[in-house]
């Protein structure tokens, strides 16, 4: 379970996080979480990489490989070159599982600026 907005209008997401098998050497395995609720829908980056895109407000990839190994990962509003937050320098294992996730809002400042998180799974 993930929370979305704040208080008072913080919303529970549900999401599926079966483990799925490991991955190949040197990759990792992400799912990834839209949680910023004045964005309707997001991109996700691994630097220049698109990793996918049009990610709806409280909605999840599947499961998807990509390199391990430190990288700048960041959210753009769908369709957009702007960066929503500065990049997140991350530096995902190889052969773990996370779920990345962006949460904060548009514009926002202080506990409310935009980023990025991993937690990992397995």
């Amino acid at each position: 379970v993930f929370f979305a907005d704040s208080f008072p209008n913080m919303q529970s997401v549900l999401v599926e996080t079966e483990t799925p098998p490991t991955t190949d050497s040197g990759k990792v395995r992400i799912k990834f979480i839209n949680l910023m609720p004045n964005v309707p829908s997001v991109d996700f980056y691994r630097g220049a990489e698109l990793l996918k895109a049009d990610i709806k407000y409280k909605e999840s990839t599947e499961f998807f490989d990509t390199w391990a190994g430190t990288a700048n990962y960041v959210v753009k509003e769908n369709g957009s070159a702007t960066n929503l937050h500065t990049p997140r320098s991350i530096a995902p294992a190889a052969g773990r599982i996370y779920v990345f996730l962006c949460r904060g809002y548009k514009g926002g400042t202080g506990a409310l600026v935009p980023h990025s998180s991993a937690v990992i799974i397995q």
